[in-house]
């Protein structure tokens, strides 16, 4: 059975291609049959990339795949390799959540028996980048961040240049007097 839909929809993949491109903003992946027990001799790699100004989290939500020492059986590469389940603690995702600008996630199953094992099951969403926070470099003077990207401003008496980064001393500028009337510096 394949379904493949908006991120709402689950992906199982039996008949799937070897390699999924997942771009939608939120979603789940989960190891073939999953909740039922897996089967051997599956690899599947995900893809999963956001838009700029984005990054990626993703989060096990079930991690319980067959022993193996040192992860030489069945697996789930991430940023590491991780396997095992929260009995045997083999190299079990501890961490249960992962942010990345993109992910390379590849699930291997290569144990003949995984009777009691049901995979993973994982959500993932697009988080904000806050690029001002990661690069202070940016912007010259302040950086404002919003979702989906940032803009750089000017402290007062100046202005920001062409670049949107960098800041100049404003050659002139109205001063209001006392009583209101404009005058040119």
């Amino acid at each position: 059975m394949r379904r493949c839909g908006l991120s709402t929809e689950r992906l199982i993949c039996l008949s799937c291609p070897v390699h999924l491109v997942l771009a939608f903003i939120a979603g789940d992946i989960s190891s073939p049959l999953f909740p039922d027990v897996y089967p051997p001799g599956k690899v599947i790699k995900w893809n999963l990339t956001v838009p700029p100004g984005f990054l990626m989290r993703l989060q096990f939500q079930v991690f319980d795949l067959a022993f193996s020492q040192n992860c030489q059986g069945d697996n789930v590469r991430l940023m590491q390799k991780l396997c095992g389940n929260a009995t045997t603690w083999t190299h079990f995702p501890r961490q249960k959540e992962f942010v990345a600008a993109t992910m390379n996630v590849i699930f291997t199953s290569v144990t003949e028996w995984t009777a009691d094992h049901q995979g993973f099951y994982a959500l993932y969403e697009a988080i904000d980048a806050d690029e001002c926070a990661q690069d202070s470099s940016l912007c010259e003077m302040h950086c404002m961040n919003y979702i989906g990207g940032y803009y750089c401003f000017c402290s007062y008496g100046y202005e920001l240049n062409a670049d949107k980064r960098t800041c100049k001393g404003m050659s002139s500028y109205i001063l209001i007097s006392n009583a209101g009337v404009p005058n040119s510096v």
